[in-house]
């Protein structure tokens, strides 16, 4: 799930489903939102900068989140959808 300050909800938050709300809960409004903030941080000259406005900090988990992608990006057939997938703790 996406999170946002309120400030940068405010600044950054796209209605991806256009029903008059931005709901980070939703796929549709949080995913559009997180590419927006990442957007305007300058993603396209420096991914782990732009993470770390994000997280707060360029230690830890930027990197994971850049290493995943790099990851599905080599593999993307192996992230379909699951139809039968579970998850147990």
């Amino acid at each position: 799930m996406v999170q946002f300050m309120p400030n940068s909800l405010l600044a950054y938050g796209i209605d991806g489903d256009k029903d008059g709300v931005v709901d980070l809960s939703k796929p549709a409004d949080a995913i559009p939102s997180a590419a927006n903030f990442l957007k305007a941080h300058g993603w396209q000259k420096n991914k782990l900068k732009a993470l770390t406005s994000y997280y707060g900090n360029p230690v830890g988990y930027p990197g994971i989140v850049l290493t995943y992608a790099s990851l599905i990006a080599k593999d993307a057939q192996g992230f379909g959808e699951c139809n039968s997938c579970t998850y147990k703790r």
